[in-house]
């Protein structure tokens, strides 16, 4: 198709309809505005952190309740108590429920990492170009747009996956954009 596409054509009208029906808790409204505010932003940084807010958000309050074993900080093994004879277990630290969603959503572990290590860095304070420069030691294309442009992928998926669809079957129409980094 050669020109220029309307945005708000039939189908996308048919299918924010479908979306008001269904329902909005206040929880994905707020990470609707994230998710705009990031798409808005003229900042990779800014960008960066209003995507993981977005992902966080809705991690932390989708986490399933089921118990997950504690891990030992050197070789990752499940920790086994002595005295209780069993595994330690307890309920879902918010890192690793964000764990889950990325993985259940289909991306890969050395991303997911990836994507710690950014959020963790860019909190406390270190420069764009000291984070590039360090993944790059282990990726040499790594590029800092290219992990924005990447979690805003995984913050525009989580936020589909989010919508609570009632049972039948549905077909909405959605837009997503090209590009995040301006």
């Amino acid at each position: 198709v050669e020109g220029p596409i309307e945005a708000l054509s039939s189908e996308l009208l048919g299918t924010a309809k479908m979306l008001h029906q269904w329902g909005v808790s206040p929880i994905l409204a707020t990470a609707l505005r994230w998710y705009s505010a990031g798409v808005s932003s003229k900042t990779m940084e800014d960008q960066f952190q209003l995507f993981w807010f977005v992902i966080e958000l809705i991690a932390t309050v989708t986490k399933e309740l089921e118990l997950v074993a504690d891990k030992c900080q050197r070789c990752g093994g499940e920790l086994f108590c002595e005295t209780c004879n069993e595994v330690s277990k307890h309920r879902p630290f918010e890192k690793q429920a964000i764990e889950k969603l990325l993985d259940k959503t289909g991306f890969q572990q050395q991303f997911i990492d990836d994507l710690f290590y950014v959020r963790n860095n860019l909190m406390h304070g270190r420069p764009r170009e000291e984070i590039e420069a360090k993944i790059r030691s282990r990726a040499p294309n790594f590029e800092f747009h290219k992990i924005v442009e990447l979690v805003g992928l995984a913050a525009w998926t989580v936020i589909l996956n989010a919508f609570a669809k009632p049972p039948g079957e549905h077909q909405p129409k959605f837009l997503q954009v090209s590009t995040y980094v301006d």
